[in-house]
């Protein structure tokens, strides 16, 4: 699966990114806001990564002109409930402050807001990173329950409240890049996401080979 909008491209994770995705994940720049702060084994990697729920877990690697510039997600899809959870960061520190991990949340957002119909997402935030939690707060994130004294704070963005804030930066972003959203399923993926799948005339949806 690979979604393109905006000038980004994102790749669903498959089994050639995981090294890479592990050698981000124990960089010191961002293990040190997440709540595992343990170095991360290959074989621990392997076992996360083949325990991913195929309907339900989403990870993505962020590509902006070829290059790979860190992680976006959207996990735990209750499609009951319509609600998920969602987490981001960038790897490369050229791309740190440049519209790119904008462009890949509005890009993530917009499909499983208007293309797989949720209605809610989830982030949990370190209270230390002040970056992220402004950056949240602006797309229309909200504390849940907010308490100065723990560690990790959770955020609640409907879509209502997406739609809201979001805005003038889609505005912005369609000027960067015009055009409809594309969405690349494998045959594979495309019959087990099918059933999830809402047409929307902003993204044109397109079969690919087999392979991811």
């Amino acid at each position: 699966m690979i979604i393109k909008q905006y000038g980004i491209e994102l790749h669903r994770l498959n089994e050639k990114h995981i090294e890479m995705l592990r050698q981000w994940r124990n960089a010191d720049s961002i293990r040190c806001f997440m709540e595992h702060r343990d170095l991360i084994s290959p074989e621990q990697q392997k076992k996360w990564f083949d325990l991913l729920n195929p309907t339900g877990d989403f990870y993505f690697i962020i590509y902006s002109n070829n290059k790979a510039l860190g992680m976006i997600q959207t996990n735990h899809v209750n499609w009951q409930g319509k609600s998920a959870y969602s987490g981001l960061f960038i790897y490369d520190e050229v791309f740190i402050g440049s519209p790119a991990p904008l462009l890949a949340s509005l890009t993530m957002l917009d499909v499983f807001f208007y293309c797989f119909g949720l209605e809610a997402c989830y982030a949990k935030v370190a209270t230390t990173n002040k970056v992220a939690i402004n950056y949240n707060i602006s797309l229309g994130f909200r504390p849940v329950n907010h308490d100065p004294e723990k560690a990790f704070q959770a955020y609640i963005l409907t879509k209502d409240s997406y739609e809201k804030h979001s805005a003038t930066w889609r505005k912005l972003a369609e000027k960067i890049q015009p055009g409809k959203g594309t969405i690349l399923f494998s045959t594979q993926s495309h019959q087990l996401l099918k059933p999830y799948i809402i047409p929307n005339e902003n993204f044109e949806i397109k079969l690919d080979k087999p392979s991811y």
